[in-house]
């Protein structure tokens, strides 16, 4: 029997078209990887930067709100708003965090800790026996209440809080 004289067998056919169709998969397969590189690292770029860009301001922002005494007279609002942005980028430890970092800074107990502005800095500039707003008269420079003529010697100490 001599080669020419047989069919091809079934098995080797099969092999061949099998060959074929693998080879063109692969080579679909090999354009559209390098086109997804292509596209991941041109295109889409950007969508990677801004987890990046958080992750650092997160690093920076960390060592103030860490300190004892506290580095920060208040907890970084346009941070928490960064973070729940972040959350869109698949981060649901972002979406946690930003919560979190908006409750602590409107919670009085942490303003009051931290001394910065807010309720805590309010409450300490207003009068002890009826509640009059005494900012004004911190910056003119009274310690008595113009409401009612109370003496008020914790405006002093806002004051010089105030300065500096």
């Amino acid at each position: 029997m001599t080669p020419h004289d047989a069919t091809k067998p079934g098995l080797l056919n099969a092999y061949a078209v099998m060959t074929l169709i693998d080879g063109i998969l692969n080579l679909c397969l090999g354009v559209l990887a390098v086109g997804v590189l292509f596209c991941g690292t041109i295109i889409c770029a950007p969508l990677g930067a801004y987890p990046v860009v958080l992750g650092i301001l997160e690093l920076v922002q960390f060592g103030p709100l860490n300190r004892t005494p506290p580095g920060r007279r208040d907890v970084p609002v346009w941070l928490a708003v960064m973070q729940l942005i972040g959350s869109l980028f698949s981060n649901p430890l972002a979406l946690a965090t930003g919560i979190i970092g908006l409750v602590a800074g409107n919670d009085a107990r942490v303003k009051a800790y931290l001394g910065g502005g807010g309720q805590a800095n309010y409450l300490s500039l207003t009068c002890r026996q009826c509640g009059f707003d005494l900012r004004g008269s911190v910056a003119a420079g009274h310690n008595t209440c113009p409401e009612c003529g109370a003496d008020a010697p914790h405006i002093t100490a806002a004051r010089d809080s105030m300065r500096g």
